[in-house]
């Protein structure tokens, strides 16, 4: 095994040529903009049949993208399987495997990729979004103390110090650095500053870049709605959607521009992180020498008063989260049709366990007329990510509905032979016996002639220093016991 080959998947697959075996005929050149490489070949669009994955650095737009490309998907009548940072790359293999007929649409940050994606060269379509690193630092700045880590070690009052510092800002933007206040967050325990993350993202996006057709969308393109130049990629019409009211993503949402970090930066700001990310920031086509806007008030519904409105309403809503999933979960948890509108939203980005709740709500009829159809699709759904609850409900419907339709029993009989491979379940009794029948057959092979020979010879190739003598004796014994005279 090379060198190469016995590296991580994401680590190999930044060594790999600029190569793509796979061409589609028509293919035609493209070239990737801000990046001074060479022109590369990419196949044309597919809509309805090509896999689109959007990988990106945090703060860089790949949940507003996502939902654009998940909403012109929708727009034009592709039915598309859309899945909002998976956890883990079995999920996208299973639906690979278990709903090979329909386009998938995965999105994920950079810093998970490895473990939740399969292969990114497994996708027709490969985005990657870009955004200023000077800018990322502002939006990072302002989104600690938001975070999970954050929401569950820090308290108020450490927050409070810190939308304090925010204020003075505000007030004077002079009076305070960014580099100071990335400092103080460390201190106050909301988290340090990004820069080793950020530059492990830098490497990774351009590697990705280079070797493997990533198709970038710049941020700030993105938000002034230019997409035209994706549009021609995907094969589909791509508009900028708003995610301000979502359940799931409204509270990413802040200011909606870029260049911001002109307001927030003093000039020795500019200078200490031009030095940090001048390769990168030259790389993607960012100009060093930039002018700051002095004397522009920083807006405080984009700044403190955003921390403030957010950090008590996510430390809520993940206090929910934290006792409903410590507690029994029933149907009738879901109280009101916004509940399961909600609950439909994750079911729809991938949460398998999210799909097989919304089936048994569907299911109870409490909300409204019993509907074995819905609950049906959302069973099926969840185990074609290859939740085991979802392929047993799955089960259970198909075989409830009386049908006797082949197709339908083709289907169930799949799904029984998906539950037998991945859950056989022997009882105990019978993995005992099976057990001990193995540990005599090996004992047994233990006491052959052939199995000590093999074991002589064996020492033998590991060792050229180790006599062959034993060996040969042994199996001169053998030879002679089976041919007597």
């Amino acid at each position: 095994m090379s060198r190469i080959e016995r590296l991580p998947y994401f680590s190999r697959a930044l060594a790999l040529p600029r190569v793509l075996a796979d061409r589609r005929p028509g293919s035609r050149p493209r070239q990737l903009r801000g990046q001074g490489s060479l022109p590369v070949s990419v196949p044309p669009p597919n809509p309805g049949k090509d896999h689109i994955v959007i990988v990106g650095a945090s703060k860089t737009g790949t949940t507003g993208l996502y939902a654009s490309v998940k909403a012109a998907l929708v727009a034009a009548g592709i039915a598309a399987r859309t899945m909002f940072e998976p956890r883990h790359a079995f999920r996208v293999d299973n639906i690979f495997r278990l709903a090979p007929g329909q386009p998938v649409l995965v999105k994920r940050t950079l810093d998970g990729l490895e473990g939740a994606v399969p292969d990114p060269l497994a996708f027709d379509r490969r985005i990657i979004t870009v955004r200023d690193p000077r800018d990322v630092l502002v939006s990072t700045l302002l989104f600690r103390p938001l975070t999970k880590r954050a929401l569950e070690r820090v308290g108020e009052a450490e927050v409070e110090q810190f939308i304090a510092a925010l204020e003075q800002k505000e007030a004077d933007p002079a009076s305070i650095s960014v580099r100071e206040l990335f400092e103080l967050t460390e201190t106050l325990g909301i988290g340090g500053p990004p820069y080793k993350q950020m530059m492990w993202d830098l490497t990774a996006q351009q590697g990705l870049m280079r070797e493997q057709e990533f198709h970038p969308v710049r941020y700030e393109r993105f938000i002034a709605g230019d997409l035209a130049d994706l549009a021609d990629y995907l094969g589909v019409a791509v508009t900028t959607v708003s995610n301000t009211e979502s359940a799931m993503f409204g509270h990413i949402v802040r200011s909606k521009s870029s260049g911001a970090f002109r307001q927030w930066f003093r000039p020795d700001d500019l200078t200490y992180y031009n030095d940090l990310f001048r390769t990168h920031l030259t790389e993607l086509g960012y100009p060093l020498d930039v002018e700051l806007e002095t004397g522009v008030r920083i807006d405080p519904a984009e700044s403190s008063e955003y921390i403030r409105t957010h950090f008590a309403e996510r430390r809520g809503k993940l206090a929910t989260v934290e006792r409903v999933a410590r507690s029994a979960w029933s149907p009738t948890d879901v109280t009101t049709l916004e509940d399961l509108q909600n609950l439909m939203s994750f079911a729809a980005d991938g949460d398998g366990e999210a799909c097989v709740r919304v089936a048994k709500v569907a299911l109870s009829g409490h909300l409204r007329e019993r509907d074995e159809a819905m609950a049906l699709r959302w069973a099926r759904a969840a185990a074609q990510l290859g939740v085991g609850s979802g392929v047993r409900l799955t089960i259970s419907l198909l075989t409830e509905s009386g049908s006797t339709d082949p197709a339908v029993h083709r289907e169930l009989r799949a799904w029984i032979s998906e539950l037998r491979l991945r859950d056989p379940k022997p009882n105990d009794q019978d993995l005992t016996s099976r057990l001990r029948r193995a540990e005599a057959e090996l004992k047994q092979i233990k006491r052959s002639g052939g199995y000590r020979v093999g074991a002589q010879l064996a020492a033998v190739a590991r060792d050229p220093r180790h006599r062959a003598a034993p060996a040969v004796k042994e199996l001169a014994r053998i030879w002679r016991g089976r041919h007597r005279r």
